[in-house]
């Protein structure tokens, strides 16, 4: 894939939730501007979209530890082209954007593809006129309810009862909107509502949580040993078997198994496997499946963070330190209390307090502004915080994906809810 190795390309994926609130699906989101024909590298952008779908589907697909389906946006073009045959039809869901003029060649490009076993979605739906034969053929309408009232938003669930498409609300920020959604009617869920924190007055952690936590505190102090963490692993069946899964994972490669704690912990080394152990512990923590989906993004961000400032002369945080902000950046909304009680009961130092508390008050909070936005594929905000941060795109996008499949395979054998 020449586009791949030449051009930054990024990409990331939104889980879609159900109605219990489990991960059912996750939405494919990849910069979809022209790219630039520099030097003539790019001589077929409709080729180069598509070889970055194909990336990104494998990418959704590895950020999971069972296949669910993906959904994705195709340019009007190639899905007269049939581009979308190129995927399997059991997990790919063609999305109709709302840009796409539904002409007689689209409907019929539809039905071809639903004939073939694939799943249609109307994207960007809050009632415009146009997309009846669309409707009547989708398997699922993403319904905007930004660009509408919750009374419009109601009336419009019940027009749309009336189809045999399943109904999804995007573009939700807020839990108590998810709440509103789940009770108009909804059947699937979009957005990052799961990130903001649920403080509930009087509530407090469970114990499993504190015991957790516990063990995250005791891993930040600065004189831990190879033979401590391996004690501390050998004394949680748990914690070894996985250990032992992920250190014989095709992630390494190694020719012969590895079958002890210490063998592995020494083969890791010290900072590799603090950062195991904390991104396992926080698995541990986890009470629902949206708690899963938490632990996944909070250890990609911690990767994402050590493995982009390894890149610098002068990064504003050594590595470990990086992995801990990336990783602590969801504490709040895993545990649901707020950031600064929690990191009372953590060694960490002021400056690495005071950007997770006002991450937007620290000149440091850019950088998780730079995991924020990539989260939301909102990829127009991406560009300038690169510039400022002084990073390479391309390192930058390659140091994401290293991260996706580093973090997949240390959860692997943890992720009870996908």
């Amino acid at each position: 894939m020449q586009i791949l190795q030449n051009y930054p390309v990024f990409v990331a994926r939104q889980p879609i939730f159900d109605r219990f609130d489990s991960v059912w699906a996750y939405e494919l989101l990849y910069r979809s501007r022209e790219f630039p024909n520099s030097a003539g590298t790019i001589k077929d952008p409709d080729q180069a979209t598509l070889e970055v779908i194909s990336h990104g589907f494998s990418l959704a697909l590895t950020a999971s530890s069972k296949k669910k389906p993906v959904f994705i946006n195709f340019p009007e073009n190639l899905i007269l082209e049939k581009s979308a045959f190129a995927l399997p039809s059991d997990l790919c869901v063609v999305e109709i954007l709302e840009t796409v003029n539904p002409t007689q060649d689209i409907i019929d490009a539809c039905l071809e593809l639903k004939s073939n076993g694939y799943r249609i979605a109307l994207d960007d739906y809050f009632g415009q006129p146009g997309f009846e034969e669309i409707i009547r053929i989708a398997d699922f309408i993403k319904v905007d309810i930004l660009k509408l009232s919750p009374v419009e938003v109601k009336n419009l669930v019940k027009s749309l009862s009336k189809n045999n498409a399943k109904i999804l609300a995007e573009k939700i920020e807020h839990y108590t909107i998810y709440k509103l959604c789940k009770k108009i009617g909804f059947d699937f869920f979009q957005g990052f509502f799961f990130c903001v924190p649920q403080v509930i007055t009087g509530s407090k952690p469970s114990s499993a949580q504190m015991s957790r936590l516990k063990m995250v505190k005791d891993l930040c102090v600065d004189n831990v040993d190879l033979s401590d963490l391996s004690e501390v692993i050998k004394k949680d069946a748990s914690l070894s078997y996985r250990l032992l899964n992920f250190i014989n994972s095709a992630f390494f490669g190694f020719r012969k198994e590895i079958s002890s704690i210490h063998q592995a912990v020494t083969l890791l080394g010290i900072r590799q496997t603090k950062q195991w152990l904390r991104v396992n512990i926080l698995s541990d923590m986890n009470e629902t499946p949206m708690d899963s989906e938490l632990t996944f993004m909070a250890a990609l961000r911690g990767k994402f963070l050590e493995i982009i400032s390894e890149t610098l002369e002068q990064p504003p945080f050594p590595p470990e330190s990086m992995f801990m902000l990336g990783l602590f950046s969801l504490l709040d909304a895993l545990i649901g209390r707020p950031m600064d009680e929690i990191l009372e009961k953590l060694p960490i130092e002021e400056k690495m307090k005071n950007i997770l508390i006002n991450p937007g008050k620290s000149p440091h909070g850019l950088w998780l502004s730079l995991v924020k936005a990539q989260e939301k594929g909102q990829w127009d905000n991406i560009i300038p915080i690169i510039n400022k941060l002084q990073l390479d795109p391309l390192e930058t996008t390659n140091a994401y994906n290293t991260s996706v499949e580093w973090v997949k395979t240390s959860l692997a054998p943890t992720r009870k809810h996908t």
